[in-house]
């Protein structure tokens, strides 16, 4: 990382793995149920406008198991030295499915998802094959989500906690 220490910038939590899955529709799933009045997997209160423009006509295809490790990022930065600092563009990609899938099992469960309203942080390519900053947060009893450029000039804050793909 351009001359930065990966543990200057996150600290490693702990890793989960989720199971394969198959092919995700991710408007069947990122849904906010007040909107269309259905019963819903996952309460999403919000949804911004640039998560809705990017992703939701997205189609996954089936995807086999993966462990997802999981960072506490240590001081504020950008996407690209957070990207740079997990080993790169395709290590950091995770799949809408996963994301999910994080979001569903933590409705019963204790999950890995940061649920203090800190950002949960997940790198995903858009529905043009770009990828983006992808933030699921947990406010006032429900999750928030939405998308941003990884040009972005926002700064992700210390505590945030950054996904990505193990490396091999």
């Amino acid at each position: 990382m351009r001359g930065e220490s990966q543990k200057s910038l996150v600290g490693f939590n702990g890793t989960v793995r989720i199971p394969a899955i198959g092919k995700f529709v991710v408007s069947d799933h990122f849904i906010r149920g007040q909107d269309t009045g259905r019963e819903v997997k996952v309460d999403i209160f919000w949804m911004g406008n640039n998560f809705a423009n990017w992703f939701l006509e997205k189609v996954e295809e089936p995807i086999g198991a993966k462990t997802l490790s999981y960072y506490k990022l240590l001081r504020s930065s950008l996407d690209g030295p957070i990207i740079d600092a997990l080993g790169g563009e395709e290590i950091v990609e995770v799949t809408l499915g996963r994301i999910f899938f994080l979001m569903k099992k933590q409705v019963s469960e204790v999950g890995v998802l940061l649920t203090n309203s800190c950002a949960n942080i997940f790198y995903a390519r858009d529905i043009n094959n770009v990828l983006r900053a992808i933030y699921v947060r947990w406010y006032d009893g429900a999750w928030r989500i939405n998308s941003d450029s990884c040009g972005s000039p926002y700064k992700w804050l210390a505590g945030h906690r950054v996904f990505a793909g193990r490396r091999a």
